[in-house]
């Protein structure tokens, strides 16, 4: 059980409470999965969610430390020498957690980041990243199910902008385009569509409403399983 204060009672009745700094933040660690590491020279306090760290921040250790003491008081050894209020008007007079190098340092010792976790972390707290790798896994996929990659020369979704077909059988296509492609707004979204057409040169050279829209914002996470039951397709 870890130890996470001394109860020291006077002769008359009052009693001291002093905690121990190193038992908190060995709770904050075993038990509530905090730890602290820097990335590119800056300091990050990480909380543990199902084996992933993400980016959390020096109050939610305090937040999380009261939660646990007041849902698992009655089972700390402390609990049949004092109250919980009591220890908890003490805590918060004393504040033991802080945002020092005691608990950078203890958070931080032999710990490390898998390279995934990290790129995950990364992408967070760089939005230019995440960009750049979204960007590259739809480009990839997009080769992968043999899309042709084009420009919307003629403007049937967005004139001078990237669309990417590919043919399903004699006349049914698939197509993604982007809508937004020059603009600064660090989203790579598409817009995922199907038509039936003669061939490529329908609705490439001529102008055509027969775009039936699919999924706008497509999303590779959430919206894969409508591409796969589309793309599987032989009658629409």
């Amino acid at each position: 059980m870890i130890k996470l204060a001394d109860i020291y009672k006077y002769k008359n009745g009052r009693k001291k409470i002093v905690f121990f700094e190193l038992g908190i933040y060995d709770l904050l660690k075993e038990k509530l999965g905090y730890r602290y590491t820097k990335i590119n020279g800056k300091g990050y306090y990480l909380k543990d969610n199902n084996g992933i760290y993400e980016v959390s921040y020096f109050h939610h250790l305090g937040n999380s430390f009261r939660t646990y003491i007041e849902q698992e008081f009655e089972n700390l050894e402390i609990s049949n020498q004092i109250d919980l209020h009591s220890f908890m008007n003490e805590y918060y007079h004393r504040k033991p957690i802080k945002d020092g190098n005691y608990a950078r340092d203890y958070l931080s010792e032999g710990f490390q980041l898998s390279n995934y976790n990290l790129q995950l972390i990364l992408q967070n707290i760089d939005p230019r990243l995440k960009f750049e790798n979204d960007k590259k896994e739809m480009l990839v996929f997009l080769k992968n199910e043999n899309f042709t990659e084009t420009i919307d020369t003629i403007g049937n979704l967005r004139k001078e902008y990237p669309l990417f077909y590919k043919q399903l059988s004699e006349n049914k296509f698939l197509i993604f385009n982007q809508p937004y492609y020059d603009l600064n707004s660090k989203q790579t979204i598409y817009d995922f569509w199907k038509i039936e057409a003669k061939n490529e040169k329908e609705f490439l050279l001529k102008k055509t409403k027969n775009f039936v829209s699919i999924k706008y914002g497509f999303n590779m996470l959430d919206d894969i399983d409508r591409y796969n039951n589309e793309n599987k397709k032989n009658v629409w």
